[in-house]
């Protein structure tokens, strides 16, 4: 009996803010060691490219189009058996964002300090910041410069004031 001479390589892709920013369309190369034409794959709606047959040897996986708003991921060396499957799993890191937060009088629009604020974060895209999954990306207190809070994923997120400047209202419902 002849061994096979072949296996099969998938990527399986996945990304950190998948729930605003999908993955699919996701492209990479792969590259067999000692030349040939490179393989190119595509990631599908499911965060799967087709399964696809390569020579047993060593290949070079390069993403050469990370899916819009993540940044490229790898490359990486993977080894392909007699056979077998060989399963590649990316996660994609997406571009953060950043918010500038800064109370202000409503008549004259000066900024306050000493409101504190509650930034949210609606981790699974449903609606509600329910706090199951939902997390609390930052507590700050305003003062008269913008408070920056940086490294934030796309996606939605809830502003709620939880501590007043003496002799002012509280916002009447929470900023999404």
């Amino acid at each position: 009996r002849v061994a096979p001479s072949t296996g099969r390589l998938r990527i399986d892709k996945a990304g950190d803010a998948t729930a605003y920013v999908p993955v699919a369309g996701a492209r990479f190369a792969v590259v067999t060691a000692g030349g040939g034409a490179p393989v190119e794959l595509v990631v599908g709606e499911d965060g799967r490219t087709p399964e696809v047959e390569l020579p047993i040897r060593s290949h070079q996986v390069v993403e050469v189009e990370p899916p819009p708003g993540y940044l490229a991921a790898g490359p990486w060396t993977v080894d392909v058996r007699p056979g077998e499957v060989a399963m590649l799993e990316v996660l994609d890191r997406a571009v953060r964002g950043e918010i500038r937060l800064r109370k202000v009088d409503a008549a004259t629009g000066d900024p306050l300090g000493f409101a504190g604020l509650t930034l949210r974060y609606d981790a699974d895209a449903d609606g509600a910041f329910d706090g199951a999954g939902d997390p609390v990306v930052a507590e700050v207190l305003s003062s008269r410069d913008p408070v920056v809070v940086a490294d934030l994923l796309p996606g939605r997120y809830e502003l709620r004031e939880d501590l007043t400047p003496t002799g002012y209202q509280p916002l009447a419902e929470p900023l999404v």
